[in-house]
């Protein structure tokens, strides 16, 4: 370890997150002056202990993007965003041999790190499980996987088109946005008691959102409906008796 550390001007702790604070405890007295850094999207470079003192630059590095291979993954990295954060005169440095390699990079600060995480998680990691949550539904109506998962891809994609384009509440649709409490409640009646809770929190969201596209149309029912689960009287279908009614 020694020798391979001495040998090299910047070092990158590309190692689990739980493991990044004990391999730089093994590596720490051979890296007297030297840039180093590590690619976890949660943590800071404060995990780093001593660096000062050990007159090295820390920085934390983290490509904005879902590897999934590490034998392909870095084929798709030509192109992804990364998060760069540290201090002092080298940070400049770091941010100029990305976008040298042709990376958009944004600098953010230590304590925005776990906020950025959660929402990279929310994006990614989180639209895997609603998706593979509506890949069910469709295999318990009889598509088969690759058709079902095709058709919702296209689907997902055009919705992120538009989200791309319009933002959030203006590509906003479906029966949240149209105030359709009776298709809601249908559709919690439908599925499982663990997808139902998760259909209902986050239609919660998406009536922020729809309250923001329609600020004056009334979405206490809609409210009601997610809150109880649609364990209330039943609403029809039809968005304007829905909107009549309230």
């Amino acid at each position: 370890m020694k020798k391979f550390i001495s040998s090299c001007d910047m070092i990158l702790f590309t190692v689990p997150d739980g493991a990044i604070a004990s391999v730089w405890e093994e590596a720490k007295p051979y890296t007297s002056g030297k840039i180093i850094g590590h690619c976890s999207g949660i943590h800071s470079s404060d995990i780093f202990s001593d660096a000062g003192s050990t007159q090295n630059y820390a920085c934390s590095i983290h490509p904005l993007f879902a590897i999934s291979s590490k034998e392909h993954s870095w084929r798709e990295l030509s192109s992804v965003l990364f998060t760069i954060e540290g201090s002092g005169t080298h940070l400049k440095t770091i941010e100029a041999l990305f976008r040298g390699l042709g990376n958009p990079v944004t600098i953010i600060s230590a304590e925005n790190k776990i906020r950025y995480h959660a929402a990279a998680a929310l994006a990614s990691n989180y639209m895997t499980a609603l998706f593979h949550m509506a890949e069910e539904l469709f295999l318990q109506c009889g598509f088969e996987e690759e058709e079902a998962r095709k058709q919702l891809y296209a689907l997902a994609k055009g919705n992120l088109d538009h989200i791309l384009v319009q933002g959030c509440a203006d590509a906003l649709t479906g029966p949240v946005e149209r105030n359709d409490c009776g298709t809601v409640q249908l559709h919690m009646d439908a599925i499982s008691p663990d997808m139902k809770e998760v259909y209902r929190n986050n239609a919660g969201y998406l009536i922020r959102l729809a309250e923001q596209k329609h600020p004056d149309r009334d979405y206490t029912r809609m409210k009601e409906t997610c809150r109880n689960g649609g364990k209330h009287e039943k609403y029809g279908a039809d968005p304007t008796e829905n909107e009549r009614k309230t």
